[in-house]
């Protein structure tokens, strides 16, 4: 239990700084990890084109004993391509790692501030 509202504090101090959180069955909040943009984009377009085909092939092609769930599923794959719109337009871009960043020694510099 202690585990617990330890991983709540962690995550509370951390909604401030995230827009797109996610909720777990015991409604604890889940960040949501980072997707570049291009992968976003390139789902929102799937599932986009996917829904419109389902629906115009639900309602035009299909059997009238499967149109209902074509419809149904294709009206599924539009959500998720809004949900992926969402994600690409309202994302924070992602900071870069300061644990990579190199860091310069005060013997490699002289008095000017320049490299040697």
């Amino acid at each position: 239990m202690r585990a617990t509202a330890t991983i709540a504090a962690v995550v509370a101090a951390e909604v401030s700084t995230t827009k797109h959180l996610l909720y777990n069955h015991a409604g604890d909040t889940v960040l949501m990890r980072y997707i570049s943009p291009v992968r976003a984009k390139i789902l929102s377009m799937l599932f986009f084109g996917t829904g419109t085909m389902g629906i115009a092939i639900g309602l035009g092609v299909a059997p009238p004993s499967v149109t209902l769930i074509i419809t149904f599923m294709a009206v599924i794959n539009i959500g998720l391509g809004a949900f992926f719109a969402y994600v690409f337009l309202t994302q924070e871009e992602r900071s870069p790692d300061k644990r990579k960043r190199k860091k310069r020694r005060e013997s490699d510099r002289d008095e000017s501030g320049g490299r040697r």
